[in-house]
Formats: structure tokens, sequence, C-alpha cells
């Protein structure tokens, strides 16, 4: 077991890590247009900073059925951040993108940061 004083730490260390600020998650609710379409709708959660990396071969085939030949990364948020599959994630200026979480990966020992599989909305 690892003490929870230096799993703490370790969770320190990788949040002061992300280099990416006022990252938006978005999460979806459905609503009706003046026709009775269902239309999708994101609200911003909340915004904190991120890290963005590409996610190893064993992700990409474990997931394959997700995304396809969608361009895929792995975003990195603070541990305890509320992160869910289908939330956008919206990079601001001057890489302004916005990416569809496609998994939500849980480590099988400890987590020091939640991490997601997302890929770009096009």
């Amino acid at each position: 077991m690892i003490p929870a004083f230096a799993l703490s730490n370790m969770r320190a260390i990788e949040t002061a890590n992300l280099d990416l600020p006022d990252v938006e998650i978005q999460r979806s609710s459905t609503t009706q247009d003046a026709y009775g379409n269902a239309l999708e709708v994101f609200t911003t959660i909340s915004t904190s900073s991120a890290g963005l990396g590409k996610p190893s071969q064993r992700d990409l085939a474990i997931y394959a059925d997700r995304i396809g030949e969608l361009d895929a990364w792995l975003v990195r948020f603070a541990y305890g951040t509320d992160l869910q599959r289908n939330d956008q994630v919206v990079f601001p200026a001057p890489n302004a993108q916005t990416m569809r979480v496609q998994a939500v990966l849980t480590p099988r020992s400890y987590q020091v940061v939640v991490t997601g599989l997302v890929t770009a909305v096009r």
C-alpha cells in the first residue's frame, strides 16, 4: 500500500505538470428545437488545466470500435475531475480545438490523474 501522504504528493506533482490552462469540460443534455427535433446542447461544467499526449497502441486497440480512424489523444486532468464518456473537452486559442471523450481510462492501481481517450470533433 502507498501511504496517503505519498499518493497526495504524486497527485500534486502530476497536477503541477498539466501545461494547458483554461481547458473546458462540457456535458451534453438534450432539448428540442421549434420543430420538435432533438438537439444536443453542451454546457461547461468545469474549467481547469490539462495535459495532452498520444495514446499507446494498446489503448488504440482496446477502443478501436469507438475511435475507428479518428485522430485520438489522451487528455489528463487533476485527480478528482468529473469526466465522463461523451463529454466535450474544449481547448482555448491558440490551439483551439474541441474533442469528444470516448472513454475514461481507469488504472488498475492507484489513480493520480483522470485520463480520457478523446477524438477530435469535426
